[in-house]
């Protein structure tokens, strides 16, 4: 993986604990359930995305 990708992954990571936090924060009707569902979202894509990378990079055959 390259390493600007790492980095756009790990703002990505960032962005949605940020959201998450907003989520958790805001005390409106709809808002936090959107910020929280947004966050959670794109934690668990970016680590999706890091698993796949690493599992590319250490085929066992």
């Amino acid at each position: 993986m390259k390493k600007f990708t790492k980095i756009i992954l790990l703002l990505y990571i960032v962005l949605g604990l940020i959201l998450l936090v907003m989520g958790l924060i805001i005390k409106e009707n709809y808002y936090p359930s959107l910020f929280l569902a947004m966050g959670v979202g794109l934690i668990c894509n970016s680590v999706m995305q890091f698993v796949r990378c690493y599992q590319k990079k250490n085929k066992k055959r």
